[in-house]
C-alpha cells in the first residue's frame, strides 16, 4: 500500500483513506489581530474535502494533526465551526483524528453523540503499512517498522526566487530517509524496516510553510532535532504533480521561512 498525493490537491489517499494534514481552521483569527481581516474559510475547505472524498471514493478521513489553530486556548471562531465542521465531515466519511500541538481541548470540539469521530494518541497510528503523526511527538517504535511514516507538522514548501529578488512559494511534497543509526541511539535496536518520510503540505491555503530549500535549515518535530532525517536524499514534488528533484540541488533563497502557525 502506498502514499497516492491527489493530484492538484495538498491531501493523499491511502487505499480508501483520505489524508489532510493541517487545516488551522480559526486563523483568520490570527490574521485579524494582526490588522487583516479575512473572511472566514472553513465551510470553503470543508466543501473542498467532501468533493475529494466523492472524487476518491474513500470510507476514512484522517485529518493529520493541527485541526485547530489557537494554542493554547479555542477561540470563539473555533468553538462556533469546528464541531459543526467535524460533524458535517462524519456525515460523509468515518473521522480520524491524530492530535498537533495546536489540538489541545479538541476533545471540546466534538460534536455530541457522534460515534463517527474518534481521536487517536498524538504519537500516531497504523493505516495498512503505513504510519501516520502529526511529527510533533516522538512515534511508537512501531513507527519504523513500516514501510512509510507519514508526517506533516512543517508545511512545507519550496521558494523560487526571480532575478528581480521576489519570491514565490509554492507548497509540495518531501521524501527522504531516515538514519538508523540516530534512531537505535533513541530507541534502541527496535525492529526496522528503513521506512521513507513523507512530509505533507498543509491543507488551508492560509497558512505559510518552511521553505526546504532555504539556506536556514529551521525544520520542526523531534525527527529533525535529532538529526535523524536525511536532507541529502531529500526530493520534492509540487502539489501540481511537478517533480523538482533533490532538494539540494535547487537554488539556495538566502531567507528561511518560518510559519507562526506550525
Amino acid at each position: 500500500m502506498k502514499v497516492e498525493p491527489i493530484p492538484e490537491s495538498p491531501a493523499c489517499t491511502i487505499d480508501n483513506t483520505l489524508v489532510i494534514s493541517d487545516l488551522h481552521l480559526g486563523i483568520e483569527r490570527s490574521y485579524k489581530e494582526e490588522g487583516i481581516r479575512i473572511p472566514t474559510q472553513t465551510k470553503k475547505i470543508k466543501n473542498q474535502i467532501k468533493k475529494l472524498t466523492k472524487k476518491e471514493e474513500t470510507k476514512k478521513t484522517v485529518l493529520l494533526g493541527d485541526v485547530k489553530n489557537q494554542i493554547p486556548t479555542l477561540s470563539w471562531q473555533e468553538r462556533n465551526e469546528i464541531p459543526k465542521f467535524l460533524r458535517d465531515l462524519s456525515e460523509f466519511n468515518e473521522v480520524i483524528i491524530i492530535p498537533g500541538n495546536h489540538d489541545g481541548k479538541i476533545q471540546r470540539l466534538l460534536p455530541k453523540n457522534q460515534s463517527n469521530i474518534q481521536i487517536k494518541d498524538n504519537r500516531g497510528i497504523v493505516e495498512k503499512d503505513i504510519y501516520l503523526s502529526h511529527g510533533h511527538t516522538w512515534p511508537k517504535e512501531t513507527a519504523f517498522n513500516k514501510s512509510t511514516l507519514l508526517i506533516g507538522h512543517n508545511h512545507p514548501i519550496i521558494t523560487f526566487e526571480d532575478e528581480l529578488g521576489r519570491k514565490h512559494d509554492e507548497k509540495c511534497w518531501i521524501r527522504t530517509s531516515l538514519k538508523k543509526e540516530k534512531i537505535f541511539d533513541k530507541y534502541g535496536e527496535i525492529p526496522w524496516n528503513n521506512p521513507e518520510l513523507i512530509i505533507q503540505p498543509a491543507f488551508n491555503p492560509l497558512v505559510g510553510g518552511i521553505s526546504f530549500n532555504s539556506d536556514i535549515k529551521n525544520f520542526l518535530g523531534p525527527l529533525f532535532n535529532l538529526g535523524a532525517v536525511n536532507y541529502r536524499d531529500m526530493v520534492a514534488n509540487l502539489v501540481d504533480g511537478a517533480f523538482l528533484g533533490k532538494v539540494e540541488r535547487l537554488d539556495k533563497v538566502n531567507q528561511g521561512k518560518k510559519d507562526s502557525s506550525e
